[in-house]
């Protein structure tokens, strides 16, 4: 397993190769910056691949308009599904954006179980690249 740590997120790539990602730092205002930052972080981490990823979100702060532009951009270079973790306000605040990704992107679903969401996630590991279980 290998972690790393970037201003607001902290990511995990776990031994089966799903990325999980879990805000930290909620009173950090997100910005381009930062957030263009967390992404370069991990994609360096990943070296070209894109793995299913995990974003546990039951702790997101407000994201300005900007912030999500910065985060479409990125997301599907980055990670080929996306599973986020949240309650019923990551649910609410959220509104219809995980199913425009879905349907413009990359797989995207929302689960309030994070179980079912690695779960769903297997489907995604390249098992020529020699992920598994």
């Amino acid at each position: 397993m290998q972690s790393l740590r970037t201003e607001i997120t902290e990511y995990t790539i776990r031994n089966d190769g799903i990325v999980v990602g879990r805000d930290i730092n909620p009173n950090t205002p997100r910005t381009k910056r930062n957030v263009a930052e967390s992404f370069d972080r991990v994609a360096e981490a990943l070296e070209g691949k894109r793995p299913p990823g995990l974003w546990d979100a039951r702790s997101m702060p407000d994201f300005p308009l900007t912030v999500w532009q910065v985060f479409v951009d990125r997301v599907d270079k980055v990670i080929g599904a996306l599973a986020i973790l949240g309650d019923d306000r990551v649910e609410k605040a959220l509104g219809a954006f995980p199913a425009v990704m879905d349907s413009m992107l990359i797989p995207v679903r929302l689960f309030h179980n994070e179980a079912e969401a690695i779960e769903w996630l297997r489907q995604f590991l390249d098992k020529d690249a020699g992920a598994g279980s």
